[in-house]
């Protein structure tokens, strides 16, 4: 019996979730999508993710925000925060707000193999 793993993917852009949601849902990965930090919240208190993909221009609050929020409420959900500015201190700010890691757009899907494949 094969167990199906779980992403909640938070971006601004429908039509990006959109793209993104389908390329993992060929790799049967269920995803949930949200535009917002508020939808986010509200996922994680009804359902279960192995991985969420946070974007950090999000418009009612930034991703760094809603990560370091979930962190202080005792998520251990790995988080993959994704921006476009990928600047050293960018990086250092994601992952200070409790990102398991900081991908700068636009994403490349090695780490996808990784996730399916754990050593």
């Amino acid at each position: 019996m094969s167990f199906q793993q779980t992403i909640f993917l938070v971006d601004r852009d429908p039509a990006a979730n959109e793209l993104l949601a389908r390329n993992f849902e060929a790799h049967e990965f269920m995803v949930y999508t949200a535009t917002t930090a508020e939808e986010l919240l509200q996922m994680v208190r009804t359902k279960r993710a192995d991985l969420i993909i946070l974007g950090v221009d999000l418009p009612d609050m930034d991703g760094r925000d809603a990560c370091r929020l979930l962190r202080k409420r005792g998520l251990l959900t790995p988080i993959l925060i994704v921006s476009d500015q990928g600047s050293d201190s960018d990086t250092i700010l994601g992952l200070d707000s409790g990102g398991n890691d900081y991908i700068v757009k636009p994403i490349r899907y090695i780490w996808l193999w990784f996730m399916r494949n754990p050593m």
